[in-house]
């Protein structure tokens, strides 16, 4: 079973999870995640606890008031946690592609495992490219991609398809 399909969350918090500009980096113990779309996005952060590259434990304040929020760790059988700089044939620090830490890391953990494809939520404008320049072999897979492409396989209704893009679109200039 596809991992998306196990997960249980409101529509709230998956039209949430689309529009807002979530930015993650690793800390000690885990990844701080911050919610850029705050005008204070400082005082929207978040540590998500990681033993042994899976995510155990969530200090979200949503957790406390959403029903949905936490079932991200329900998946964490499906996924890992990976430091990029850790990996065989990294740069120690994180070179200047000119793009955000995000990114970057993304770009570095996908050229060291020479992934298939690298999602980005980069569609058009001038940081596309230049992902497009850095990455190693990978297929990029721009996020309305991944939507349509879902919608396609019978994976989203054709209806939740157009709302999501429909919700995103404003958010990230595409």
């Amino acid at each position: 079973m596809h991992p998306l399909k196990q997960l249980r969350f409101t529509t709230r918090v998956a039209k949430r999870a689309q529009y807002e500009a979530f930015e993650f980096s690793l800390s000690p113990g885990g990844a701080t995640v911050r919610n850029g779309s705050h005008a204070n996005p400082s005082e929207h952060e978040y540590l998500v606890s990681i033993t042994d590259g899976v995510p155990t434990a969530c200090a979200c304040p949503a957790d406390e008031h959403y029903e949905g929020a936490f079932d991200i760790l329900a998946a964490r059988n499906h996924y890992t946690v990976e430091d990029p700089y850790e990996c065989d044939d990294t740069p120690d620090s994180r070179p200047t592609f000119g793009l955000d830490e995000g990114e970057t890391d993304g770009i570095v953990l996908a050229n060291a495992r020479a992934v298939d494809g690298s999602l980005t939520d980069e569609f058009g404008g001038t940081n596309f490219p230049l992902i497009h320049t850095v990455l190693q072999g990978t297929r990029i897979v721009p996020t309305p991609r991944l939507i349509c492409d879902y919608a396609r396989n019978g994976h989203l209704a054709q209806k939740e398809a157009r709302s999501l893009i429909t919700t995103i679109c404003p958010h990230r200039n595409w």
